[in-house]
């Protein structure tokens, strides 16, 4: 068929359908190329944030990419703490939107922690900071985040302090007490690579607009 082809006198007709068949080749070569690179890409959000969220989850499946969202993903009966770290080691990309309600948060403080830990071991993994707010830009950030942080962590205290006198245990607590500690201790470095990196603004209707740098932040 390719000698019949070669052979062909070149007519204006039969240079139409020259053109035609290969132009189907490369079309049939994309979509095999599309069916073989397919990413995958981990989320870490806080529950404050689950719109934005849910609207890059839409946005991403759309364009054929596979998205890994705790309210869609996780199975009942599964450790949260498992599916974070397999989360994390199955993706391409991880995924986070940055707001001052993620980084005072405890659970998404562990993704970001084994985000940019995994990242040292793996450097083909990428971390996109998708921002919300700037507010961890301020020089005053670090005092206010600390500030929320404590304060949750002296309510829980107190909880566990009212419980011990009643004879009562606070292992439900002591573990949200534990990230929250952890999160204090890791949250100058988590600040200083979020000012080193290229974050992506997602504000308002800037998500949008910007969305196809997220695209080519995945699949670069």
């Amino acid at each position: 068929y390719k000698t019949w082809l070669k052979e062909l006198e070149l007519t204006p007709k039969n240079q139409q359908v020259l053109g035609y068949i290969q132009k189907s080749a490369e079309d049939l070569r994309d979509q095999q190329k599309q069916k073989t690179e397919t990413f995958v890409v981990f989320i870490s959000y806080n529950h404050a944030d689950e719109v934005t969220a849910t609207l890059l989850k839409d946005k991403l499946e759309q364009e054929r990419i596979t998205v890994i969202l705790d309210s869609a993903s996780m199975q009942a009966g599964t450790a949260i703490k498992d599916f974070i770290s397999k989360s994390i080691l199955k993706a391409h990309a991880i995924l986070s939107v940055v707001s001052v309600n993620s980084l005072t948060s405890g659970w998404v403080g562990v993704e970001t922690i084994n985000a940019m830990f995994i990242k040292d071991y793996f450097p083909e993994k990428k971390f996109i900071a998708c921002c919300l707010n700037t507010d961890f830009m301020e020089d005053g950030f670090m005092e206010k985040a600390n500030k929320k942080i404590d304060q949750r962590i002296t309510a829980i205290k107190e909880l566990a302090r009212l419980r011990s006198n009643n004879a009562l245990r606070s292992t439900d607590i002591d573990d949200e007490w534990s990230r929250l500690e952890n999160l204090r201790l890791k949250l100058p470095d988590i600040i200083t690579y979020l000012k080193n990196d290229l974050g992506i603004d997602i504000m308002a209707k800037n998500i949008n607009a910007n969305f196809h740098r997220i695209l080519e932040a995945i699949r670069d």
